[in-house]
C-alpha cells in the first residue's frame, strides 16, 4: 500500500545543507499498522511529510496503492492522494459544531462527494466515533479526547485507503492516552484502513503497531513486530531505546555448540541460548529487567548466576526497580519482592541463558559526518 524506495532529503540551515533522510526505503502492507519510533530529530516526521505530500524528496521514489506519486517524473500532490492525516493539534476548526467539521473535506476539495450523500456520510462517522449526543456542540467546548476524535472522525469521513498520523496522542494526559490508543487500535482493526503512526513513544508504538520501523540519524535501524524489536535488537541503540535494558559489556565468546555459546565476563562464564557467533567475538551481553530472577536464599540454579549487593530500590506500583551492584555492574532488576524481603546479607542473580541477548559491537562508521544527528522533526 506505501512504499519508500531510497528516498533522501536535505534541509538548507545556514551552514549548507543538513541531511533529514539518508536512503530510506519501508513498505506498508494493506491494512498493516506501521509505527515510526524515534527521538526527537530522526526523521520520522519528515518521512510521514513525504508520504503525505507536504514534502519533497531530493531523491527516491514513493509509491501509494499501486500509484507512484513520487519520483523522477513523477508528481501527484496531497490532494490527489488517497490519504488522509491527523496532527498532533487536531487542527479543528474553532467555530464550528463536531457535524460541520466532519462535514467540511465532503464538501470541499476534490474528493467531495453529492450533496445528498453528505449528511449519510456524517451520521456514520458519529455513529463509530460515538459522538451523535455531542453533534452539535462546539469543538471548543470539547475535552482533548473528544477532540481528537472528531478529528479522526473527519478523516476517515473521506474513506482514505491510508490513515496517516503526526503523534496524534501527545497532547492528551496518560489515562486519556492509554483509553485512545486502544480506541484507535480497535478502530484499525474494524475498518481495515492502513496506518502509518509516528511517535517518540516506546510504548504506544509497542501497543498499537503490527510492525514498527526504529528511526535514528535519517535511517530505519531495524523494523519488526514489536516482541522481534524488544526480544531481538539488532544494536544497543534499539535495545536501550525501547526499554530499560542492562548492558554487559566487554563480554567475549569462549566457546559454541550447536544451539548456544559461552560468553565470559568480569571472569563469569554465562550461557546464551540461540547465539550464532564466532569463538573470540566480542560483544556486548543485554537482559531486561524483568528477565533476571532474584534468589534472595541459597536454593539456587546452578548456571548463569551473579552475587550482588542492593543498593537502591525505586517503587513502581505493584513492582520494585532494584539496583544491584554485581562484578557485572549495577544491574536493574524489576521484581515483586520487597525491600524487607531481599534483606540485607546480599543476593543471587539469575540471568536466564534464554533470556541473554548477545548484541554485536557497532559497526565503524565509514565517514564521521555521517554520524551527525538531523533535526528534522
Amino acid at each position: 500500500m506505501i512504499v519508500l524506495d531510497g528516498v533522501s532529503k536535505s534541509f538548507d540551515q545556514g551552514r549548507g545543507r543538513v541531511p533529514a533522510l539518508r536512503g530510506v526505503s519501508l513498505s506498508v502492507g494493506s491494512g498493516e499498522f506501521y509505527v515510526l519510533l524515534g527521538a526527537s530529530g530522526c526523521g520520522k516526521t519528515t518521512t510521514l511529510r513525504i508520504v503525505a505530500g507536504l514534502e519533497r524528496p531530493d531523491g527516491g521514489d514513493v509509491w501509494i496503492d499501486g500509484d507512484q506519486v513520487f519520483g523522477r517524473d513523477a508528481w501527484i500532490g496531497p490532494e490527489e492522494r488517497p490519504q488522509a492525516m491527523v496532527f498532533q493539534s487536531y487542527a479543528l476548526w474553532p467555530h464550528m459544531t463536531i457535524r460541520q467539521n466532519i462535514a467540511f473535506p465532503l464538501r470541499r476539495g476534490v474528493r467531495r462527494l453529492p450533496k445528498g450523500q453528505v449528511a449519510e456520510r456524517v451520521e456514520e462517522m458519529l455513529e463509530l466515533f460515538r459522538l451523535t449526543e455531542q453533534a452539535d456542540r462546539k469543538v471548543t467546548r470539547l475535552s482533548g479526547g473528544q477532540q481528537q476524535r472528531v478529528a479522526l472522525a473527519r478523516a476517515l469521513a473521506l474513506r482514505p485507503k491510508v490513515l496517516l498520523m503526526d503523534e496524534p496522542l501527545s497532547n492528551l494526559d496518560a489515562r486519556l492516552r492509554m483509553d485512545l490508543r486502544m480506541e484507535l487500535k480497535d478502530l484499525a482493526a474494524r475498518t481495515g484502513i492502513t496506518c502509518l503512526l509516528v511517535t517518540h513513544d516506546q510504548e504506544e508504538a509497542m501497543m498499537l503497531a503490527s510492525r514498527v520501523g526504529v528511526m535514528d540519524g535519517g535511517r530505519i535501524v531495524q523494523e519488526g513486530t514489536p516482541d522481534q524489536l524488544y526480544s531481538a535488537p539488532d544494536s544497543e541503540f534499539v535495545a536501550t531505546f525501547l526499554d530499560r535494558m542492562n548492558l554487559i559489556r566487554p563480554c567475549a565468546v569462549t566457546a559454541r555448540t550447536r544451539t548456544d555459546i559461552e560468553v565470559t565476563a568480569a571472569g563469569a562464564a554465562l550461557r546464551v541460548e540461540h547465539g550464532d557467533h564466532a569463538v573470540g567475538t566480542e560483544l556486548t551481553l543485554g537482559i531486561r529487567p524483568d528477565d533476571i530472577v532474584i534468589h534472595p536464599d541459597a536454593s539456587t540454579p546452578e548456571t548463569n548466576l551473579v552475587n550482588g549487593h542492593p543498593v537502591a530500590h525505586h517503587y513502581l506500583g505493584g513492582l520494585f526497580l532494584h539496583q544491584v551492584d554485581t562484578p557485572l555492574g549495577l544491574l536493574s532488576v524489576r521484581s515483586r519482592i520487597t525491600p524487607d524481603d531481599l534483606g540485607t546479607n546480599g543476593v543471587r542473580l539469575q540471568l536466564p541463558a534464554n533470556r541473554l541477548i548477545a548484541i554485536p559491537p557497532p559497526e565503524t562508521a565509514e565517514d564521521p559526518a555521517d554520524q551527525a544527528r538531523t533535526r528534522a522533526d
